[in-house]
């Protein structure tokens, strides 16, 4: 099993921004010295406590100018509110600059303020998306092409620049949802799911779904794979690890009742859901530490890491863990290095 670093790089009123994504490239650095294989950081738009990371190419190939082996990943780029041209663009632009190191993580999209702010109508993000992925595909690897679709029409393109000698960098799917997990299974795309969004047991079972649209698809498992994206701490005791993530898993609480229960799928205004179930604003606000241990984050000493991740390997069949060093963004610089040095010391040996 491969493992990668998350980055979303949140921000609360004082923090520099410059200092922000020093950090996180050094972090990038340190990861690629330390042997994990990728680094993926988010897009998000218009919402600074959740992620300054509106541009994650770009942060990219700031980390490619300082780096030599380490794969370089979207986690993800936001198809619908993109031209796909100008994504063909820039993934042809940072294969060029990393020589060949690029992972297309792509997604729809799910908060409001995105569509509303740059003038899409969210309830064409999974046409969009679709959409924006045949002509990226035949971008990248045609030398002209036209395309005639319900958003785009194109006549006798050629991409500048090209790929080069580099091939098509692999194509990954962020799924969350049952609906998403089915057609990426069907199209043939691997995917990734994030712990954050919804907890182990839902993904488990969105990992059977994954594979039994892609066997009913006639798509063989050997060339799909499964990751997962999760917060994630490690230190010597868990007193260590408490002290480290307190405020940071509180602003993280914050954050999610403020931006994410208003808009939670399913939610009715008030905040009460159609199965008149607790709110999401109720169930985050009842997540302590040792919830979020056990529904959807690793918390824990190497030892406790190791036979964890086991179990969610050997469940899930991950190729890849992406490890969210910093849930919340209070986390401090030296910690998360620490925790990353005792990770890649104690934890990935064992895989």
């Amino acid at each position: 099993m491969k493992f990668g670093v998350h980055f979303q790089l949140g921000q609360i009123p004082g923090q520099s921004l410059t200092k922000l994504y020093e950090n996180a490239i050094e972090q990038a650095v340190l990861a690629e010295k330390l042997g994990f294989e990728s680094i993926w950081p988010v897009e998000q738009h218009f919402t600074p406590s959740i992620s300054t990371i509106a541009c994650p190419m770009m942060l990219l190939s700031a980390i490619a100018a300082r780096t030599n082996q380490i794969r370089l990943g979207t986690g993800v780029t936001l198809l619908p509110l993109h031209h796909p041209l100008r994504v063909a663009e820039e993934i042809a632009t940072l294969q060029l600059i990393s020589k060949g190191r690029v992972e297309f993580g792509f997604g729809r999209g799910g908060l409001p303020d995105h569509f509303i702010h740059f003038g899409v109508n969210q309830s064409e993000n999974r046409q969009r998306m679709i959409e924006s992925l045949e002509i990226i595909q035949l971008a990248l690897s045609s030398e002209t092409f036209s395309y005639r679709g319900d958003y785009y029409t194109l006549e006798n393109v050629s991409l500048s620049p090209g790929l080069g000698t580099y091939p098509i960098p692999p194509f990954r799917a962020a799924a969350n949802s049952p609906d998403t997990v089915k057609q990426m299974a069907e199209m043939g795309y691997p995917i990734f799911c994030a712990s954050h969004i919804n907890p182990f047991p839902t993904i488990s079972s969105l990992y059977e779904t994954y594979q039994a649209h892609a066997l009913k698809a006639g798509n063989s498992l050997e060339h799909l794979d499964f990751n997962l994206i999760s917060p994630i701490y490690t230190a010597q005791s868990t007193d260590e690890i408490r002290s480290a993530l307190n405020a940071s898993l509180d602003n993280m609480k914050a954050v999610a009742i403020e931006k994410v229960a208003p808009v939670w799928p399913g939610v009715k205004p008030g905040g009460k859901n159609a199965s008149h179930k607790p709110s999401i604003q109720e169930y985050i606000e009842a997540m302590s530490f040792e919830r979020l241990n056990v529904d959807c984050a690793l918390f824990e000493t190497p030892a406790r890491c190791i036979e964890r991740l086991k179990t969610i390997q050997s469940e899930l069949q991950l190729s890849r863990f992406i490890c969210w060093f910093n849930p919340g963004g209070l986390v401090e610089h030296e910690a998360i290095l620490d925790a990353m040095h005792l990770f890649a010391e104690e934890v990935i040996p064992a895989f």
